[in-house]
């Protein structure tokens, strides 16, 4: 049996495939898989850097017949989009071998002599320009500046985008943040609820009590954390939410009578 070069769909059929294929004791693939950039790619007059080019998302699949020049080896046929060497395609079977070609950023006009043709793709590119190339921009707060976008766009709308994945994002670390806070003072505080889970009435009290007091914990530490990170480049806002996360305590603390007050009494 020869090991099969395959494109599963998910991550089930890949594990189920590589279960078969070390069943049935396969050793080698006779093909592996690849990503191969040209050594010349430009945007117009420009020349890009690698991780501008590996932000091009948009995968189109090369049928085989448009490949000038390519061979079969015996056994292999076409099949769809593939060159596959299988008894029934289709319904593949460890020991099948399935080939697709993809390709992104291709701009070769029809006319050139080429394997491939394809219709001109438009970017839209920010970074720092060196001559013809164009590469990271390192900006003051200590980031690296290197987008690319498909299709035409404006520097406004590029960094309008940038602006509400990076807002998404944050808020996103600072919910998981808050969460694994949360989910650490109910274990700290698991054994007063355990023991008082037996107590009726009461025990069910506790435990709402405990849970509360967690919550303002974390919710809290988490203001905390957020206002540090602020601190230094948006003061006012760091010390509003400082402020809010130290309202629930200066209450109770306020509420709470003195010892001067409880002498009185």
């Amino acid at each position: 049996h020869r090991c099969a070069v395959c494109s599963p769909t998910n991550w089930a059929e890949s594990l189920v495939l590589c279960f078969l294929a070390s069943l049935y004791g396969c050793r080698a693939m006779p093909y592996s898989s690849g990503t191969y950039e040209s050594g010349a790619l430009h945007v117009g007059d420009f020349s890009l850097s690698s991780n501008l080019l590996g932000k091009l998302s948009t995968e189109t699949k090369l049928h085989p017949s448009s490949i000038t020049g390519l061979k079969l080896s015996p056994g292999e046929k076409i099949w769809d989009t593939y060159v596959v060497r299988a008894q029934n395609p289709g319904n593949f079977e460890v020991g099948d071998v399935r080939i697709q070609w993809a390709y992104k950023g291709c701009s070769q006009p029809a006319g050139v002599h080429s394997a491939l043709q394809c219709a001109p793709q438009q970017v839209s590119v920010i970074g720092k320009q060196s001559g013809s190339f164009v590469g990271p921009y390192q900006t003051e707060a200590g980031d690296v500046l290197e987008l690319l976008y498909e299709g035409t766009h404006s520097a406004e709308s590029i960094f309008e985008q940038e602006h509400s994945s990076n807002a998404a994002l944050t808020w996103l670390l600072r919910f998981v943040g808050w969460l694994m806070m949360f989910i650490a003072f109910n274990l700290i505080t698991s054994i007063i609820t355990n023991l008082t889970s037996y107590i009726p009435f009461l025990g069910a009290l506790i435990n709402f009590g405990v849970f509360l007091l967690n919550l303002s914990l974390s919710i809290s530490l988490s203001l905390f954390v957020i206002a540090l990170g602020w601190l230094r480049y948006r003061p006012v806002l760091a010390f509003t939410l400082l402020a809010i996360g130290s309202l629930p305590y200066i209450l109770a603390a306020a509420k709470s009578p003195s010892k001067g007050q409880e002498e009185e009494d």
